[in-house]
């Protein structure tokens, strides 16, 4: 007998031989990633069902009366921001996941929650189908994904990661449109609603928050035939009214300080608990590098994210104009952030992307652009989008009276941002406590 040839000695063992199978092809590993989103989605929302004690793995495996191994690892797995490839073999196995569904349907009679299994048994399925297309097993899939290095058309960026695709589309928005800008700025600060004293920074309620969101579009461009320059909003809420849309106030103002002159007019119009701003030039003819800065007069209160189903806070930029660059930053108070994990995502515009965390990994673009921290207070907050964005900043928190010190920041940067696209910061108040975290 002629001894096998392997790792292990003579003796020829199966890891050996998965070994030397073949990577992922890209046209496989895009397909992999997708059906990974889409899993990783629809079970978050499967999870998000249950009773915020019975989201460990732990407590999930006595409520369910699964094995537990089976609930860490889809506890795990689903708590983290963001899915790929691997995700498929961090899951349980197709079975036990099935063992999920299945004890879910006994426990969920609201038509809405039969509607989300129906969807999570739908993506089980479609994953069964891509492990019988690319190995056969869970095992071997994994074998292969761990296989890349022998197929180098399998590794490279996303389409949208491409900023010369992304100039394209930007080149011919504005063409279409007749408006474009070298910076479009979001930022939004966030935080509990302040106690009785109303003092910033002290403890706050844990069933509402504030947020104060300022809009720019800087270094702005049009020509006469351009469509009407539009930004919405949200209308300012009455918290002792029940939360309903406040009566008689003005929802946001122009920053002269920021503006160039001459300064535009702003017409609102509210309707419920939107408020679309029309910004109009304040003289005829086209527009050349102008600078227009719009600013909530006053904080919007919300539910507290931890108080959702599922305990999501979403920040939301939609692109509605062509832009050179984006520059998206929220500020958290700390009490917040210490809550909750942060994660960014890029959506194709559709008219229910902002609904409050749906299932959108049939809308969400691969790749993107990263999340980057900019830790507490103000000393991370300056850009090279803008020269004068620190200071904008620091007006703002002036202007509202908040300790910029007990903010932490996050920041989204792209240049050429996907036109008609919605950039989201995503903070999930679920998935700490889901591990065991404080």
């Amino acid at each position: 007998m002629t001894p096998s040839i392997g790792t292990k000695g003579t003796k020829f063992v199966e890891s050996d031989l998965l070994a030397l199978g073949p990577g992922l092809t890209r046209t496989e590993l895009a397909e992999a990633e997708q059906v990974a989103r889409r899993l990783h989605g629809e079970l978050k929302a499967c999870v998000a069902l249950l009773p915020e004690g019975e989201r460990g793995g732990s407590a999930m495996s006595r409520s369910l009366n699964l094995d537990r191994a089976t609930c860490q690892r889809l506890v795990a797995t689903t708590s983290k921001p963001d899915a790929g490839a691997g995700t498929l073999v961090q899951l349980p196995g197709v079975q036990g996941l099935r063992q999920f569904l299945g004890a879910m349907r006994l426990r969920t009679h609201d038509e809405d929650g039969q509607e989300q299994l129906t969807a999570a048994e739908a993506a089980v399925d479609r994953l069964e189908t891509l492990i019988g297309e690319l190995g056969g097993s869970q095992r071997r899939l994994r074998a292969r994904l761990a296989g890349g290095g022998t197929e180098p058309e399998a590794r490279g960026e996303a389409a949208n990661d491409d900023a010369r695709l992304r100039e394209t589309l930007f080149r011919a928005g504005a063409a279409v449109t007749g408006r474009w800008s070298e910076t479009s700025v979001s930022l939004s600060i966030i935080q509990p609603t302040p106690g009785p004293s109303g003092a910033a920074g002290e403890p706050g309620s844990t069933a509402t928050t504030q947020t104060v969101r300022l809009r720019a579009v800087l270094g702005h461009n049009a020509r006469v035939d351009a469509v009407p320059l539009e930004v919405g909003s949200a209308n300012p809420l009455d918290a002792s009214a029940g939360g309903t849309p406040a009566a008689h106030r003005a929802p946001a103002a122009l920053l002269e300080g920021f503006c160039s002159r001459p300064m535009p007019r702003l017409v609102s119009h509210t309707a419920g608990y939107r408020v679309v701003h029309v910004i109009d030039s304040a003289e005829p003819g086209p527009i050349e590098n102008a600078d227009v800065v719009l600013a909530d007069r006053e904080p919007v209160v919300d539910r507290h994210p931890a108080l959702m189903t599922p305990p999501m806070g979403e920040v939301w930029s939609l692109i509605n104009f062509p832009s050179r660059r984006l520059l998206m930053d929220v500020f958290l108070h700390r009490e917040l952030a210490e809550r909750c994990q942060a994660s960014l995502e890029v959506h194709m515009w559709t008219p229910n992307v902002v609904q409050h965390a749906a299932t959108r990994w049939s809308t969400r673009f691969p790749g993107g652009p990263r999340l980057l921290n900019l830790g507490s207070g103000l000393e991370g907050a300056a850009s090279p989008s803008y020269a004068r964005h620190a200071e904008l900043v620091a007006h703002m928190f002036a202007r509202m009276g908040f300790d910029a010190g007990s903010f932490v920041g996050y920041r989204c940067e792209v240049e050429f941002p996907i036109w008609r696209a919605g950039y989201c910061l995503a903070f999930d108040f679920g998935a700490r406590a889901a591990n065991g975290e404080k």
